[in-house]
C-alpha cells in the first residue's frame, strides 16, 4: 500500500479510504523513543504528522479514530484523551472501572544448594569435543579450560598417556573454540584474560603458543584451511559480525565477509570449502557461500521454511550439519537450494556443541557433560567416554578481625567484632577471646572498616567477558537473565571448582523467543513444554520468555514451568505486558514501562507477589548521570577492567540527540515509579542488564544502587535489596544474602559507612567470596595486558 522511512506499527485504516493513521516510532537512545502519530494518504503523498507525543503525556499511545475522521481517541496509563483533528487540542475523558483478575500463583525459585567445599565432581557441561584427525585423541572444553584425552588408550601428542583428561594450558584464562588444523599437529583456539580476547594457535610438538589476532573484540569460530595455511575465524565488534581470515605464513589479514548481527547466539561459523575456493557462513537464518574473488557475492544455499543457526559443510562436501535450539539437522548435499524436503533431524539435543568428525563420516556432539559420535549413514550413536573429574579447592581458615558487621534486624553496623570462616562458611562471629585457631589461619585486619553481604546484580547477561570485573566491585553472585545455558554451567563450574575471580551464577538457558527471530526459536506448544523440561535438565534455575514469543505459547511455557517447579521471568515495558504476566504467574519482570506504573497495576503486583527489576540504569538514568559526570568514563578501576572500545561506544551514544531534557523528565519519571512500588510494597530487584552500552560489568550495579537511593529509598534498603532480598529471590536464602554463622562467606569490606552515603558501596577495601580474599587493587589486569589497549 505504501512503504514510509523508519519504523511503524499500529496501522489503523481511515473512515474515509483515504489513507492510514500509523503510530510512528524512530531510533532510541537509553530507552528514550522518538514517537509521532502520523497521517499518511493512499495511494501517494507527503506523510503528515498529527500529534508529537515523545516526551508527553502519551509516552506509548494506544490509539483509534472516530467515524467522522474529525477525533482521535488515545489510552495510556488508565486515561483516555479525545484529540481533535487537525488541531490537536486534548479533552480528558473521565471513566471508573473496577477490575477482577483471575492470576496463576508465581513459582517460587528452587531451593539453591552450593556445591561443597573440597571434593570433586564432573563438569556440568562439556564444551566443543573436537576429534583429532588421526582418531587418537579427543579436546574439549569444560569450566572454561581447554582438556585432552587420549582415545582408546592411545596417548595424547605430548603426554605420557595416563587415560584421564588432562588441561592443555595452565593459567586461569578462558579458552574456547578449539580447531584441530588438517594434520593434526597444530590447535587454534581463543583466549581470554583481563579483558582482552586473542586468537591463538599451539603447537603440540614444540608446546608453543602463537598469537595471530589480539584486541578487546570478541573473536570465534576459528577454522582451518585444507591445507593448513589460513585460518578464518568470527570478529565483533564492530558490527555486523566481520568474518576475517589470516595467512600463518606471514599474519597478513583480510575481511571475507559481513555475517549480519547475531543476538545472543553462537551462529555464523565460518568455515572454507575443501578446495578452498569458498568459504562458508550463516547469516540470518541461512548458509551462504562466498566464492574468494573479487567483487563476488555470498550466494544463499538453503531456503528453509524455518530457522537455521551454526551451518557446517563436511570436509568432504557431501553433508550439511545445522542447528535448530537443541537439535541437530543434516541433509546430503548435491542439489541447491536444500529445502525443508531435504533435511532431517539427526539428534534432539547437542546443536549448540557439535562438529564433523575429521573424515565427515559422522557428527560429534557433547549434551550435558556427555559426548556423542552420530553416524551420517544411519545407525546408533555412540558415546565417547569422558574421564574428567574437577577438583574443588578448599580455601584456607581465615579470621578477618576489627570489623563493624552490617546488621538487617537492628537497622545499623555492630561494633567492632571478628569473623572466623573455615571452608568457606563463617563459624563465628565475637571475641576471639579463649578460641583455637588451626596454624594455618589467614589474619586479616579490618581496622574497623564495614562489612556487608556480598551484592547480587539481577540482571546481566555473561558470556564469556571480563569475570574479575565482578569481584573487583563486591559483586559475589549474578543473575545471567538468558544466555548459552553450556557455557552458564561452565561458568558455574569454573566458579566452584577454582578460587579464581569469578562470582557465583544463577541462570537461565537461553530466552524463549517467537519464531520471527532468527535465535532459539519455539513454534509451537510442543515446543514450549519440551524445552522448559529440557532446560530444567540441564540445569537452569528459571526460564525467560521474550516479548516475541505469542501469548498462548507463553501460557504453555508457565503451565509446564509450573508442573517443574521453575521460575518464569518476562518483560514489563508495557501496562498490557504487566497484566499478561501477572495473570500467567511470572515471578519476576524485568525493566521498567516506558512510562511510570500507576497504582493500580503496583497494587497488582504487590498481591500476585511478582517481582520487579527495573534496571533503570538501561531506561536513560545511567546515561544522564555520564553526562553529567563524564569523569565516571574516566575512572582508572573502570578503565582498568573495561575494554576501551566499550568505553568509546559508550561516549558515542552519549553525544547523540537525545536532548537533556528528555531524559530529565524520564529520570523524574523512572525514579517516581520505583519510589511508589517501594512504598506500595512491590518487592524490587537490582539489576544492570550488562553489557549494553554504556552499562558495564560490575560498576554499573553500584550505580543502580545509587538510583535506588535517588528515588527516595533508605540506603539500608537499597542494600538489602541487593543482597538478603536477592539471595531470597534465588532461593539461596538459607547461605546468602546475610552476614551470620552458618552461611557461606562472601563479604566485602568498605572504607566507608553506605548507610550515611549509598555511594559508600564503592569504597571497597577487599572482597571475600566463599572464604578467598581477593583484594580488587590486584585483580586489576597488568600494564602489559590493559584492557585500554
Amino acid at each position: 500500500m505504501r512503504t514510509v522511512g523508519g519504523d511503524a506499527d499500529r496501522a489503523v485504516p481511515s473512515p474515509a479510504g483515504d489513507g492510514l493513521y500509523l503510530r510512528r516510532r524512530y531510533p532510541r537512545s537509553f530507552g528514550v523513543r522518538v514517537k509521532v502519530l502520523s497521517f499518511v494518504p493512499l495511494p501517494d503523498g507527503a506523510e503528515r504528522q498529527l500529534l508529537p507525543v515523545s516526551g508527553r503525556r502519551y509516552p506509548d499511545p494506544q490509539f483509534a479514530v472516530a467515524a467522522d475522521n474529525r477525533s482521535l481517541y488515545l489510552g495510556e496509563n488508565g486515561r483516555l484523551w479525545k484529540i481533535a483533528l487537525p488541531s490537536g487540542a486534548r479533552e480528558h475523558i473521565a471513566f471508573r472501572a473496577r477490575v477482577r483478575l483471575e492470576v496463576r500463583a508465581p513459582t517460587p525459585p528452587p531451593k539453591w544448594a552450593p556445591a561443597p567445599v573440597g571434593g570433586s565432581a564432573p563438569p556440568r557441561s562439556v564444551l566443543w569435543p573436537r576429534l583429532s584427525p588421526d582418531g587418537r585423541s579427543l579436546v574439549f572444553g569444560a569450566a572454561g579450560y581447554l582438556w585432552q584425552q587420549a582415545l582408546d588408550g592411545g596417548e595424547a601428542p605430548y603426554r605420557n598417556g595416563t587415560g584421564q583428561a588432562e588441561r592443555l594450558f595452565a593459567g586461569s584464562a578462558l579458552e574456547w573454540a578449539p580447531a584441530f588444523s588438517p594434520d593434526g599437529r597444530q590447535l587454534a583456539f581463543i583466549h581470554r584474560q583481563f579483558g582482552k580476547v586473542e586468537v591463538r594457535v599451539f603447537d603440540f610438538a614444540s608446546r608453543q603458543t602463537r598469537t595471530l589476532a589480539s584486541g578487546s573484540a570478541d573473536f570465534d569460530d576459528p577454522s582451518w584451511s585444507s591445507d593448513g595455511q589460513r585460518l578464518v575465524y568470527l570478529e565483533t565488534p564492530p558490527w555486523p559480525h566481520r568474518v576475517v581470515a589470516v595467512n600463518l605464513r606471514d599474519g597478513k589479514k583480510e575481511k571475507l565477509a559481513d555475517a549480519g548481527v547475531v543476538f545472543r547466539a553462537r551462529a555464523p561459523r565460518p568455515h572454507f570449502s575443501a578446495d578452498g575456493h569458498s568459504l562458508y557462513f550463516t547469516a540470518n537464518g541461512r548458509l551462504y557461500r562466498l566464492p574468494l574473488k573479487k567483487k563476488a557475492k555470498p550466494e544463499p544455499i538453503t531456503q528453509l521454511a524455518r530457522h537455521l543457526s551454526d551451518g557446517l559443510v563436511s570436509p568432504d562436501g557431501q553433508w550439511l550439519a545445522f542447528r535448530r535450539n537443541t537439535e541437530i539437522w543434516v541433509a546430503p548435499l548435491g542439489k541447491e537450494p536444500v529445502t525443508e524436503e531435504d533435511v532431517r533431524q539427526l539428534s534432539r539435543e547437542g546443536g549448540d556443541n557439535f562438529a564433523f568428525t575429521p573424515d565427515g563420516s559422522a557428527v560429534i556432539y557433547a549434551a550435558g557433560n556427555r559426548i556423542w559420535r552420530h553416524p551420517l549413514a544411519g545407525g546408533d550413536r555412540e558415546e565417547i567416554p569422558i574421564r574428567l573429574e574437577l577438583q574443588r579447592p578448599t580455601p584456607p581458615p581465615l579470621l578477618v578481625r576489627r570489623v563493624r558487621v552490617l546488621d538487617f534486624a537492628r537497622g545499623d553496623f555492630s561494633p567492632e567484632t571478628s569473623l572466623y570462616i573455615e571452608q568457606g562458611r563463617i563459624r563465628w562471629m565475637g571475641s576471639q577471646r579463649g578460641r583455637k585457631l588451626p596454624r594455618e589461619t589467614v589474619t586479616l585486619d579490618g581496622g574497623g572498616r564495614f562489612a556487608i553481604p556480598g551484592l547480587f546484580d539481577m540482571h546481566m547477561h555473561a558470556g564469556f567477558g571480563q569475570q574479575a570485573a565482578f569481584l573487583a566491585y563486591g559483586v559475589t553472585s549474578v543473575r545471567n537473565t538468558g544466555g548459552w545455558l553450556a557455557g552458564l554451567n561452565a561458568l558455574a563450574d569454573r566458579s566452584e571448582a577454582t578460587s579464581d575471580p569469578v562470582p557465583r551464577y544463577f541462570y537461565s538457558g537461553a530466552i524463549f523467543h517467537g519464531a520471527a527471530l532468527k535465535t532459539f526459536q519455539i513454534y509451537n506448544e510442543d515446543d514450549a513444554r519440551t524445552y522448559v523440561r529440557r532446560w530444567k535438565e540441564r540445569g537452569a534455575h528459571f526460564i525467560k520468555v521474550y516479548v516475541s514469543l505469542p501469548w498462548p505459547l507463553q501460557r504453555a511455557v508457565a503451565e509446564e514451568a509450573g508442573r517443574q517447579g521453575l521460575p518464569v521471568v518476562g518483560h514489563s515495558d508495557h501496562v498490557e505486558r504487566i497484566t499478561k504476566s501477572v495473570t500467567l504467574g511470572y515471578a519476576v519482570l524485568e525493566h521498567t514501562p516506558f512510562s511510570r506504573p500507576y497504582d493500580d497495576v503496583l497494587q497488582m503486583l504487590v498481591l500476585a507477589g511478582t517481582r520487579w527489576d527495573p534496571t533503570l540504569g538501561l531506561r536513560g538514568v545511567t546515561a544522564l548521570l555520564l553526562r553529567d559526570e563524564p569523569e565516571r568514563l574516566a575512572d582508572a578501576k573502570l578503565r582498568a577492567f573495561t575494554p576501551e572500545l566499550y568505553i568509546r561506544r559508550t561516549q558515542t551514544i552519549l553525544r547523540k540527540a537525545v536532548a537533556d531534557k528528555v531524559l530529565r523528565g524520564r529520570r523524574v519519571e523512572q525514579l517516581a515509579g520505583v519510589r511508589a512500588a517501594h512504598r506500595r510494597g512491590v518487592i524490587l530487584q537490582a539489576g544492570t542488564d550488562s553489557p549494553m552500552p554504556g552499562i558495564f560489568y560490575g560498576s554499573s550495579l553500584h550505580w543502580e544502587l545509587e538510583h535506588f537511593a535517588e528515588a527516595g529509598l533508605p540506603p539500608l534498603e537499597v542494600l538489602r535489596i541487593a543482597t538478603q532480598e536477592a539471595a531470597a529471590a534465588v532461593g539461596a536464602d538459607d547461605d546468602l544474602g546475610t552476614i551470620e554463622p552458618g552461611k557461606l562467606a562472601d563479604i566485602i569490606l568498605l572504607d566507608a559507612n553506605p548507610l550515611e552515603d549509598i555511594k559508600n558501596t564503592q569504597t571497597i577495601w577487599r572482597v571475600i567470596k566463599g572464604g578467598w580474599l581477593f583484594d580488587p587493587d590486584k585483580l586489576r589486569p597488568p600494564a602489559s595486558a590493559s584492557t585500554t589497549k
